[in-house]
């Protein structure tokens, strides 16, 4: 059941009136970016296929020239067994195992009017296609912006690490050829790996999806429009100031609708999920308005939480900016209270800050999105449910859960990059360590302290990319100086 009747009404009278762009678009309280990705996609379920093309402006925001490009191509890492991706990982993640193969084949490259595959390097680590390095023909100036054209062809392998197809159930993230992020010193490039995700510059992004007229689509970003093309509709989707954008297309699926707190919140499920969904819609409610209270304002219009047919587990538990898949049980057992979905549901959305608002290195720098959403999402699930929860006469207080999976993390180094950890040590030593640490502070020091120190950090680097010594900064500034090297 499709419930789009009163939607243009709803954003029509949704919308306030902010600062316009330069197209004319409300940008609310949003930043202006200094890159633009304008992307249409068109999906073919039988071959599995997403059709793309991208016009990127981009603007040398580094002090120095920069005389090549670095172009992401995350979907190579699913191409062969060869990959970084599949070497590090054994074809494995979360308990999924790969079950075929996937890729993106960039067919064309204009930069500045001028043909850039011919100079394209492809393979920057041995055996590994998860990047493109192209060389400029002249060295782009500090300050100067240049448009980049491309035309590729990304083949979706079934279901596995986030991105992937299952029957008729399409979850199309990290498949669009996408720079890397711009420091001062230049691109940071890395391949693929199987522990550590993202790192991105902050972009403004339009979305053209065509796909059949019998899939429901949500995407990164507020809807702008549906147009019926025969068989099929383009779905047009804008999303300003974020880093990443993704989609999901399934036949048959259930998508409804609701405004929390002045959030346009999208629901995607399959059919039977109804109990399911009643709890994952609970938790979105609460966590908008207390996330939002603790680390201010979730800045966008719409929110999409999609929750993955049973046949997807690869897909579960994902965060891309405005746009979450959850997972959990689909069949409720009566007396037995299932909390596994909402848990997962509050850590995601818990990523719109640590991940989407504040854009840290997710590779070099684990414990600023995993580690903060970990403690933001069970203090949430504290605030939903009660600090204790259980089965029966049998209670537990989660953090206690969490301590105890530190305790096994004590002879693993800390602070290491994702991808430096073995497989079995980095849930202990990133989700767990961090988060009954973080506690600690809470417990010892008071909540109001704790709670000022954390919101601070995120207030003062929001849409930007802090590292440690920010985190650091921000609770010595609430703690003392000092504070943060003596815990």
């Amino acid at each position: 059941m499709l419930r789009f009747a009163w939607l243009g009404l709803w954003l029509l009278l949704a919308s306030p009136v902010h600062a316009q762009d330069a197209n004319g678009a409300n940008r609310g309280d949003l930043p202006f970016t200094a890159h633009r990705y304008e992307l249409t996609a068109r999906l073919d379920p039988a071959k599995k296929q997403v059709q793309g093309a991208a016009r990127i402006t981009f603007t040398n925001t580094s002090p120095r020239p920069l005389e090549a490009l670095l172009f992401h191509l995350y979907l190579n890492a699913f191409r062969d067994d060869d990959s970084v991706f599949m070497t590090e990982s054994g074809g494995a993640l979360r308990g999924q195992h790969a079950q075929g193969h996937g890729r993106i084949e960039v067919q064309s490259l204009v930069i500045a009017g001028r043909d850039g595959l011919p100079r394209a390097e492809r393979e920057l680590v041995p055996k590994d296609f998860t990047q493109l390095r192209v060389p400029l023909e002249a060295p782009l100036e500090p300050g100067a912006t240049l448009v980049i054209e491309l035309r590729f062809l990304s083949t979706l392998p079934p279901v596995f690490a986030r991105s992937g197809y299952a029957g008729d159930f399409f979850a199309v993230g990290q498949w669009f050829p996408k720079l890397a992020k711009l420091d001062a010193d230049g691109f940071v490039g890395f391949p693929y790996h199987a522990l550590g995700e993202f790192y991105s510059d902050f972009a403004d992004y339009s979305l053209e999806v065509d796909a059949p007229s019998d899939y429901a689509v949500v995407a990164s970003g507020d809807l702008v429009d549906d147009t019926p093309l025969q068989a099929r509709t383009r779905h047009r989707f804008r999303a300003d100031c974020v880093h990443d954008v993704a989609f999901v297309a399934a036949r048959d699926f259930q998508l409804d609708l609701e405004s929390v707190d002045g959030v346009l919140v999208r629901y995607l499920s399959p059919p039977g999920f109804e109990d399911a969904l009643t709890q994952h819609a609970e938790v979105v409610r609460a966590g908008l308005r207390r996330l939002g209270e603790q680390f201010g304002k979730y800045p966008y219009g719409t929110l999409s939480v999609v929750i993955p047919p049973r046949n997807a587990p690869g897909a579960a538990g994902m965060e891309y900016p405005t746009l979450i898949t959850t997972g959990g049980s689909w069949m409720p057992f009566p007396g037995l209270p299932s909390l596994g979905g909402a848990v997962v549901t509050a850590h995601e959305l818990a990523h719109q800050w640590f991940y989407g608002l504040l854009a840290s290195d997710e590779l070099h720098h684990p414990v600023l999105d995993e580690g903060l959403t970990e403690w933001a999402s069970l203090d949430l699930m504290r605030t939903i449910y009660g600090a204790r929860e259980g089965v029966g006469s049998v209670t537990f207080d989660r953090y206690e859960i969490e301590r105890a999976l530190a305790v096994r993390a004590s002879g693993i180094g800390a602070g290491m990059a994702a991808n430096e950890y073995e497989s079995n040590e980095y849930a202990t030593s990133i989700y767990a360590r961090a988060s009954a640490a973080l506690e600690s502070i809470r417990r010892a020091h008071g909540v109001a302290r704790f709670e000022r120190a954390l919101s601070f950090y995120a207030r003062r680097n929001r849409f930007k990319h802090p590292t440690p010594a920010d985190l650091e900064s921000a609770f010595d500034a609430v703690y003392g100086a000092g504070f943060a090297a003596s815990v």
